[in-house]
């Protein structure tokens, strides 16, 4: 039998949902593990969130792409707001 798209309904349960769960499973990991920095620290999260939209809107690039780049970037991003706060305090 085939689906409004046209594909075979047994190749998408079969095949293709594996891929599709992983894929959520992977962003909701790593969206629950960043959610308690960004609503403790909301500074940290204007950078990261440019960074994605700009590079999925651009790029097109896929999750498993953006995620370690946005962490890297996150990470760097938040390493630069601790120095400079320690700067100010002296």
């Amino acid at each position: 039998p085939l689906n409004e798209n046209g594909r075979a309904v047994a190749e998408l349960t079969r095949e293709g949902f594996k891929g599709i769960a992983f894929d959520m499973a992977f962003t909701a990991l790593f969206g629950a593990l960043a959610y308690k920095y960004f609503v403790k620290d909301p500074d940290l999260v204007p950078i990261p969130l440019a960074l994605a939209l700009l590079l999925q809107g651009t790029l097109n690039l896929g999750t498993s792409v953006l995620i370690p780049v946005c962490s890297i970037v996150s990470i760097l991003f938040a390493y630069w707001l601790f120095k400079k706060s320690k700067k100010l305090m002296k």
